[in-house]
């Protein structure tokens, strides 16, 4: 799926789960890059039992490069 969840693509993914998003097109279209040449296989495996308990436990995804970036 993606090597790297901090990069562009993975924290934009990231963000959006976190932010509410379940919808596996959405998530699949923030791809960027040479992630987008495989997008219809990126929104099959976006699909799943992602919920908010998920996106509470990953927030600090989303917070931890902000503050290593201060």
């Amino acid at each position: 799926m993606a090597s790297d969840i901090v990069g562009v693509s993975g924290r934009a993914m990231i963000e959006a789960l976190v932010g509410g998003e379940r919808g596996g097109r959405v998530l699949a279209d923030l791809v960027a890059g040479a992630m987008r040449k495989k997008i219809a296989a990126r929104h099959d495996a976006l699909v799943g039992r992602f919920d908010d308990h998920h996106a509470a436990r990953n927030e600090w995804l989303v917070a931890r490069p902000m503050r290593l970036a201060v």
